[in-house]
């Protein structure tokens, strides 16, 4: 069986480009230490997403999550749990380390059990080994039979 390290780091929103590539430095390196081949970040994290060129809100009063895939959270993570069982793939999601966070940084198995996640808010690296026989892609062969071969 073939496997995948994969890293979703998870950093806190940078508060200057320097800050930004110090953070990437520093959770490439750790890591790549830990064996990861692959390392993922959240969506734009450099220059970063926060007031580059437009305006933002504050960070306002939220709900502290604690649980994965609370009944009472957001559809975002039932969402990921369902993409990973309809395609019959990993589901990979990197999200910033933020107060009040919507979903977590998580790792959904193709049977669409979460795997591994980190803690909502928490800075850090989540490290997974992936099978990726176990990735077969079978319900998404139906609409991409070519991606497949």
């Amino acid at each position: 069986m073939p496997h995948l390290t994969i890293a979703l780091a998870s950093p806190r929103v940078a508060t200057a480009l320097d800050d930004g590539l110090g953070k990437v430095v520093r959770l490439v390196a750790d890591a790549s230490a830990r064996g990861a081949s692959v390392v993922c970040f959240p969506e734009a994290y450099l220059p970063g997403l926060r007031g580059q060129d437009f305006d933002v809100l504050p960070w306002g009063k939220g709900e502290q999550r604690t649980t994965f895939g609370s009944s009472e959270t957001p559809y975002y993570e039932k969402a990921m749990l369902m993409r990973s069982i309809e395609n019959t793939i990993y589901f990979a999601s990197v999200n910033y380390a933020v107060p009040f966070q919507e979903s977590a940084t998580a790792v959904i198995g193709p049977q669409g059990v979460c795997e591994a996640w980190l803690p909502y808010g928490r800075e850090g690296v989540l490290l997974h080994t992936i099978d990726l026989d176990a990735a077969s892609g079978l319900l998404a062969k139906r609409f991409a039979p070519e991606r497949y071969d």
